[in-house]
């Protein structure tokens, strides 16, 4: 992350992101308890969802699709995350992948109603608004 922070170009500051993503393997040994662990477990998703939410951003500009399926992985790391199905959706609604706005914003509802968390109307808006300009 420090060497892809520091990196000139596009192309060197990717190449630092990937290596930084493909060194997380998930939350560290869900087997041990104890609430000192918790606080380590939190911020390796945190660097790897800023990295992973990083390296999504820079490929974006020259290949969406590549964009996408990295916000994708991160998404299964991270499945609470409202904000990264924003991200998902906009994303596919630019390409204008339509049912895969939908089905996203589906998970999204799915996987919340299952925790019994509400989605932030904002989210449902967007949607809306995503799916209805695709459509047009």
């Amino acid at each position: 992350m420090d060497r892809a922070a520091m990196a000139g170009a596009d192309e060197e500051k990717i190449a630092h992101l990937e290596a930084a993503c493909a060194l997380y393997r998930g939350p560290l040994d869900e087997s041990i308890r104890g609430d000192w662990l918790l606080e380590h477990r939190e911020d390796r998703l945190r660097r790897y969802r800023d990295a992973a939410g990083d390296l999504a951003r820079l490929v974006n500009r020259t290949d969406p699709d590549r964009g996408l399926a990295i916000l994708n992985t991160l998404l299964e790391h991270d499945v609470f995350n409202e904000d990264l199905y924003r991200r998902i959706m906009r994303g596919q609604a630019r390409l204008g992948r339509l049912d895969a706005t939908r089905r996203t914003f589906n998970l999204l509802e799915t996987r919340f109603e299952a925790i019994d968390m509400e989605i932030d109307p904002s989210t449902r808006t967007l949607v809306h608004v995503l799916t209805r300009r695709s459509a047009a």
